[in-house]
């Protein structure tokens, strides 16, 4: 990857950060959430950030944000996730947001 970004920045190609979602997902209900998330193609990039507690990270595209929102606010209405929301990207390349 930090081969990639270098690469990126020696071609003055800029690459936009992700925004960065964390949300706890109900356990007995959490393969049904991913697998609709992955039937969004190029949607978000999900992940476990703490199994103990069911907390998961999400990284999303700028320009697919507000689809990725809307599909949240549904799970959370529909009681799938608690305590969505948008943090700083927690991930960074040399000091930089990847």
């Amino acid at each position: 990857m930090l081969k990639y970004r270098n690469l990126c920045d020696m071609n003055n190609i800029k690459v936009p950060s992700s925004r960065y979602f964390q949300a706890t997902v109900h356990r007995e209900l959490s393969w049904y959430v991913v697998a609709i998330l992955k039937s969004f193609e190029h949607l978000c990039f999900d992940r476990t950030y703490d199994a103990e507690s069911s907390r998961f990270e999400f990284f999303v595209a700028p320009d697919m944000a507000d689809e990725f929102i809307r599909l949240m606010e549904y799970f959370k209405d529909e009681h799938l996730i608690a305590d969505f929301q948008e943090l700083p990207n927690r991930i960074s390349v040399l000091g930089e947001l990847v």
